[in-house]
């Protein structure tokens, strides 16, 4: 019996792997948040993705903001996740006019505006989200008091 014990073969033991580094997260954060804004101006410009080139546009102008962004502390939460790109968008299309002229900015390779639009990514990236002001938040709890009664609950309103 002992003999057949030894034959058994112990199960593989598991062993965690090294945590992914900090900067590996952030970039690939900063990855993400680029291939949203890129979608929206393709998707706003009425662009197909297949004809533009969104893959190379993303590659590069994620070069550009990380070499501005890298080495900088910041962190993006899940408002970051959810506004940035609409903010930047924004912000792109004030500056060249429509997103058509975004798009063909972005396509010619080398130019200073690449700059320009990794600054305003990481100037928006690195300013903190600005706290509720206080009509906002009675507004806010307005709107939630006058929408009450309409919300579905799992009991009835009304019993006849």
């Amino acid at each position: 019996m002992i003999s057949a014990l030894e034959e058994i073969e112990a199960p593989p033991t598991i062993t965690e792997e090294a945590p992914v580094s900090v900067s590996s997260k952030a970039k690939m954060e900063v990855k993400v948040l680029v291939q949203k804004l890129v979608t929206r101006l393709f998707k706003n410009a009425k662009v197909n993705h297949d004809i533009g080139n969104a893959v190379g546009i993303v590659e590069s102008l994620l070069e550009k903001v990380w070499a501005k962004v890298e080495g900088q502390s910041f962190t993006v939460t899940p408002d970051t996740f959810q506004t940035l790109d609409k903010v930047v968008y924004k912000d792109l299309v004030r500056i060249w006019g429509c997103a058509e002229s975004v798009v063909v900015t972005f396509n010619m390779e080398g130019s200073s505006e690449e700059n320009c639009i990794a600054s305003i990514f990481k100037a928006r990236l690195m300013s903190q989200p600005k706290k509720r002001g206080a009509v906002c938040k009675f507004l806010r709890s307005v709107g939630k008091a006058i929408s009450k009664p309409f919300r579905r609950s799992s009991e009835p309103v009304w019993v006849l």
